[in-house]
């Protein structure tokens, strides 16, 4: 269902009533353009054949006792969808076919005027996973990474991933249980075809030291390596580190964006790339006016 034409709150909840009388709906986006919150009615609930469900700045909260959804394969949030973390942990576990996930969220932890999930609801990123084992595409933005992410994760996950072939996260690179979280992803996909990883929350005030590189080739890796910077500028290869006990033998492509050399993003660049034997193309965009020395 699409239309650029903007509803009122009542108009939606008539149309969402008419369409779930027809039990024929395979496609729904929702978009609030309005100042207050929406909140979807319970007729969406019954939407029997849904398969792309995209959802912006609403309320979900499905009841507990909701089993629908059942053909679902794709799922977003826009804009701080508010939802409580049983209810996402619900709705997930009732979803057997999904393959694609997008949890996108701007607002910080606690800012209840913009929706997003309550503080003091907890999900970890082993119940996630364990409620949606078949992911193929994911996507998780820096507001869900720091809600799901925690101190004890372990190396690996309890159950691999090996569906899972698009990985992108949002991760402040200066938060242990973040760097801890996106560690323990990586070792628990070992089919990733591409993975994009941006820095995020970086301090303007703070003062980076560029961590030390040198320019080595590797031969067990052949790939191109560019480093986007404002004028072009690329460097043809980067410095590795010794590997883990963990590959990633198929994947392809790796994004790091908003780079700005702190150690932690030179050590995953380095770790990704010596355990990556197929890898052909890295993008590395670097921080927005990020001072670059031309040798």
């Amino acid at each position: 269902m699409h239309s650029e034409r903007r509803f009122t709150s009542f108009e939606i909840d008539l149309i969402i009533l008419y369409l779930s009388r027809k039990d024929t709906l395979q496609r729904l986006t929702l978009a609030n353009h309005f100042e207050y919150k929406y909140k979807l009615t319970t007729p969406i609930f019954s939407f029997n054949k849904l398969e792309f469900l995209t959802l912006k700045k609403l309320v979900f909260k499905p009841r507990l006792t909701f089993n629908s959804f059942s053909t679902l394969r794709y799922l977003r949030f826009d804009d701080n969808v508010e939802i409580t973390t049983k209810s996402l942990k619900h709705i997930l576990t009732n979803c057997p076919l999904l393959k694609e996930l997008y949890l996108h969220g701007k607002k910080e932890i606690g800012d209840k005027d913009n929706g997003g999930i309550a503080e003091e609801d907890t999900l970890t990123f082993i119940e996630l996973f364990i409620s949606s084992p078949s992911l193929e595409n994911l996507e998780i933005e820096k507001y869900y990474m720091e809600h799901f992410s925690t101190l004890d994760m372990p190396l690996r996950l309890p159950i691999l991933l090996v569906h899972l072939k698009a990985l992108y996260l949002g991760v402040s690179f200066m938060e242990q249980h973040q760097l801890l979280c996106c560690f323990c992803l990586i070792r628990s996909s070992p089919n990733l075809t591409n993975f994009t990883v941006k820095n995020e929350q970086l301090s303007e005030s703070r003062s980076i030291r560029p961590h030390p590189m040198r320019r080595q080739s590797h031969p067990q890796t052949q790939c191109d390596v560019t480093v986007t910077v404002g004028n072009g500028l690329t460097m043809d290869s980067l410095d590795l580190q010794e590997g883990s006990n963990f590959k990633l033998d198929h994947l392809h492509k790796l994004e790091m964006r908003n780079f700005s050399y702190l150690p932690s993003e030179v050590d995953l660049l380095k770790l990704i790339m010596n355990q990556a034997c197929v890898l052909q193309k890295i993008l590395i965009e670097l921080k927005e006016n990020y001072p670059v020395t031309k040798n």
